[in-house]
Order: C-alpha cells, then sequence, then structure tokens
C-alpha cells in the first residue's frame, strides 16, 4: 500500500473510535504513563458512555452484542481502553502494540482470560501474567488495570512496565496534545504521529498513481505531505453518529487548497475502502489543518470497524466457554449467530446493489474484511450446519473481492498504454520517476471502466444472490428443526 494511502487508511481504520459522546471527563492523561517509548499512534475509549447515548438507547445496543457484530473495539466488562502502537508506515502495519484496559477486577479478569486460552497465570515483576493465544502477553498493571502487547514478547514487556513504574514512559508532543484533547473535549480520540513520515519525492511516486488527479494537484499534495505533522479522529454518539477526522500539517497552507472531497473520494476509492457515508462528508481547510467530516450511518460504522486490527482486545472478550444445556442456549445461539451473518449481507449487498462508487476496487476490501470477521466469530453453542453456511458465506465474500480487484486490473491493463507522464514539471532521476503532468485518453479509460465494472457488478450480484437464496433455506431449515 502506498504511503499517500495512510490518510486515507487512517480515515477507514480508525473511524471505529464512534462509540463514545463527548460528555464526561475521561482523564486519559492517568493513563499515559502507560503508552511506550516510540508509540506514534493512539487510540482512546471510554466504553462506558457509549451505552448511555440516545443511539444505543434506540438501537438497543448491548456490549456483548456490540462486540460480537463489531459496532466497538472494547470488550464487555472494560470500562476504558488504550491502545498504542508503534506504526510502520510503509507496510501500514504496527510493530507492536500495548493496550491497556480499566476493570473491576484486574486480577479476576486475567485469570479468566488465561483459563479461556488454557493459559497459566505467573509471576511477573510482582503482578500476575500470562502468555495468551496469538502471541501476546497480559500483565497486572494495577488493581483495577490489565495491560496486553503484541507481539507477546516477555522482555519488551518487563521494559514497557519497568519504564512506566520508574516513570521514564515519553509521549511523543503531537500524542500529548491528543490525550490533552480528549481529556478536555473528548471520550474518543485516535492520534497518528505522522512528523517527518514521509518525503516530498515518495509522496510524489505514490501520488503519481493514483487515478484522476491533475498534474497541479500532485505537485501541490506532495509538498503538503513532506509537512504532515499528525492525524487525529473523534467521533461523536448522541441520537446520531458525527465523525470529524483533522489532518494536521507544519506551518504553512500551501497545498491544502488541492485536497478536496473529489480527491479524498478518490483515494478512497482507489484504495478499495470507499464506505457510502464518505459521499455525504464535507472538507473544510482551517489555518494548517484539513477536516473531513460528517455524519455515520450504523451500517458506515461496522464497515469502518471492520478495518480495525486490534489483537490485543480479543483476549479480554469473556471467560472460558462453558458446557452444558445450563449454560448454552444452542437455539438462541444459532439464531442470534444468523442475524449477526445476514447483518454483514445485507451491509455488502447495499454495496453492490446501491453501490455509489464505479470503481471496482472501491468495495473488494470490504469483502476480504467481512469475511475475515465471519471466520474470527465464535461458533461455541452454534447448530453446525449453521457453522458450516458461515464458512461458504466467508468464502464467497473472497471471491466477491477477487471479482471486483480483478475487473480493477483489467482496467488498469486495457488502458495503461493510453497513460502519459510527460510534463511541464520534467524528470526527477534522483527517485527514477516522471514527475509531470499526468495525462490519459480520457475516452479509452472511461470505456474500460464503464465495461468492466458493469461485467463485475453482474458477476458479484450473481454471487449475492446465490447467497441470498442460501439465506431463504437456512431460515427454513431452522424454523423446521428449532420452531418458532
Amino acid at each position: 500500500m502506498s504511503k499517500t494511502s495512510l490518510v486515507v487508511l487512517a480515515v477507514a481504520t480508525f473511524a471505529v473510535a464512534w462509540m463514545v459522546p463527548a460528555a464526561a471527563q475521561a482523564q486519559f492523561s492517568r493513563d499515559a504513563k502507560w503508552v511506550p517509548d516510540q508509540a506514534n499512534s493512539l487510540i482512546l475509549v471510554n466504553a462506558d458512555r457509549v451505552f448511555q447515548s440516545g443511539l444505543a438507547t434506540q438501537e438497543k445496543w448491548s456490549p456483548e452484542q456490540s462486540f460480537q457484530r463489531g459496532m466497538t473495539i472494547v470488550p464487555p466488562g472494560v470500562g476504558k481502553a488504550m491502545f498504542a502502537s508503534h506504526f510502520d508506515y510503509v507496510m501500514m502495519e504496527p510493530v507492536w502494540t500495548t493496550g491497556v484496559f480499566e476493570v473491576a477486577d484486574a486480577n479476576a479478569r486475567l485469570t479468566q482470560a488465561a483459563e479461556r486460552w488454557e493459559s497459566t497465570v505467573e509471576d511477573f515483576m510482582g503482578r500476575k501474567s500470562a502468555s495468551l493465544r496469538g502471541d501476546l502477553f497480559g500483565v497486572v498493571l494495577d488493581s483495577g488495570v490489565i495491560g496486553v502487547m503484541a507481539p507477546g514478547n516477555r522482555q519488551s514487556a518487563a521494559r514497557w512496565v519497568g519504564d512506566a513504574d520508574a516513570g521514564r514512559a515519553r509521549v511523543s508532543p503531537y500524542l500529548a496534545d491528543a490525550i490533552k484533547f480528549a481529556d478536555q473535549n473528548a471520550e474518543a480520540i485516535l492520534a497518528f504521529d505522522l512528523a517527518n513520515a514521509f518525503s516530498v519525492g515518495e509522496a510524489r511516486s505514490a501520488l503519481l498513481q493514483q487515478e484522476g488527479l491533475t498534474g497541479p494537484e500532485i505537485e501541490a499534495l506532495s509538498a503538503a505531505a513532506g509537512r504532515l505533522k499528525g492525524l487525529t479522529l473523534g467521533i461523536t454518539v448522541r441520537d446520531k453518529a458525527y465523525g470529524a477526522i483533522k489532518i494536521d500539517f507544519q506551518d504553512g497552507t500551501t497545498g491544502l487548497d488541492k485536497l478536496k472531497k473529489r480527491v479524498i473520494l478518490e483515494l478512497l476509492s482507489s484504495n478499495g475502502m470507499m464506505v457510502d457515508d464518505f459521499n455525504d462528508w464535507e472538507v473544510a481547510v482551517q489555518g494548517s489543518s484539513v477536516t473531513f467530516s460528517g455524519w455515520l450511518t450504523a451500517t458506515g460504522l461496522r464497515t469502518v470497524g471492520m478495518l480495525v486490527n486490534q489483537p490485543v482486545r480479543l483476549q479480554f472478550s469473556g471467560g472460558k466457554p462453558q458446557q452444558g444445556s445450563a449454560e448454552l442456549d444452542t437455539v438462541q445461539i444459532t439464531r442470534e449467530f444468523v442475524d449477526t451473518l445476514e447483518l454483514y449481507f445485507r451491509d455488502l449487498e447495499q454495496f453492490i446493489v446501491e453501490r455509489r462508487s464505479s470503481a471496482p476496487r472501491a468495495y473488494s476490501l470490504w469483502f476480504d474484511k467481512y469475511a475475515n470477521k465471519i471466520d474470527s466469530m465464535s461458533i461455541t453453542g452454534v447448530d453446525p450446519a449453521v457453522v458450516e453456511f458461515a464458512a461458504g458465506m466467508s468464502r464467497e465474500f473472497r471471491n466477491v473481492a477477487l471479482i471486483l480487484t480483478r475487473s480493477q486490473g483489467k482496467i488498469d491493463t486495457r488502458t495503461i498504454s493510453d497513460v502519459d507522464y510527460s510534463g511541464s514539471y520534467g524528470y526527477d532521476y534522483g527517485y527514477g520517476y516522471r514527475s509531470g503532468n499526468v495525462s490519459r485518453n480520457a475516452a479509452a479509460r472511461k470505456l474500460a471502466k464503464t465495461e468492466e465494472s458493469a461485467a463485475a457488478a453482474a458477476a458479484a450480484k450473481e454471487v449475492m444472490q446465490d447467497l441470498r437464496n442460501q439465506f431463504g433455506d437456512l431460515r427454513r431449515d431452522i424454523e423446521s428443526r428449532f420452531g418458532g
């Protein structure tokens, strides 16, 4: 993934921080000591507040169901959560991540997690600890605080805890400002520290690969990318959900006028991370910052939530499953499982039937992410026939993702000979690419896009219609065996 896709990915990946309204004083500054040195991204969430919002009451959200359906990244029973990571902005993956969870009884919760994953609780620096499934290391940081590090390197965890105990943990100025902002104005914040993350040349090279950008836009945006300071996201929920992403730059406004809504949507679509709600968001330039904001529907919230990859959260989602009819109601669990599957299906069906972007790749990533979510759902107590159906459903979602991705590839192949990189800006021999005006045979590309998009949409609709029919058969089978 290109470096200039960072803003796109950050918008989509962490918009799930929507889950808390900006009302009470969360006092995240008290948790700042647990932010490890070298952290360059931070998520702060006060989960207790979300279920007090008007929207949560209206939609009858529960912590357990919301977590299962991807509406929140915080496990049930966790009051506040903080995720700190060192992100590799080249690979767009975290090198390491720590999670800090506020719970009623940290010792009991860690023991519960250890039992769930058949691990052993051991002493660690005078605290209880356990190695958990997924290469994670959990430790009781305080009486009501659990910490998790991924990867679960015991020595790295010892340095993390030791630095905090000695008061040596250091937070970058940008992340420190985000913590202060969370304490004063919001209870859900995501912040990326992007200082010195990108060069002008690297940004230009990546932007040249983006469709729909003019030469002047590429030059201006490349220069702006070299001055990136950071990105902060906050989404509040009252009677509706509202999201705002603020992209901060070093002093100066040069190039920011080019970061228009059309450009942002083009970057989202071309990187396969389009959320239809973004079509209705607005862009505003304020000093050295650009804000992209608007309302989020329930589908939009679930969709962007699928991009959140925080494995440290999963280990505290519940205790060890209990067996026996008294603890497990197969009928109820199966019905809820199927309801969740159908919820996911309707989200993706809407993308195909009512798509607002003509780029085939615009929605491909979501099908992969939803498939992964289905594969990670707990199947304890679920009827075997439904489990088999879910496996087939995730395979079909990946099939649609492949259809859409290949379609985009066909468009690129058909029109690659029509791309002309010559222009008034000349060459940048130091980086080995052209930085001039990009011109294309617009008519040829439009024809290719129209034909290939139509073919991909037809193939995707066929897969989704077949799944729709299978859902009908599954529902009838469940009713016949389990009754109404």
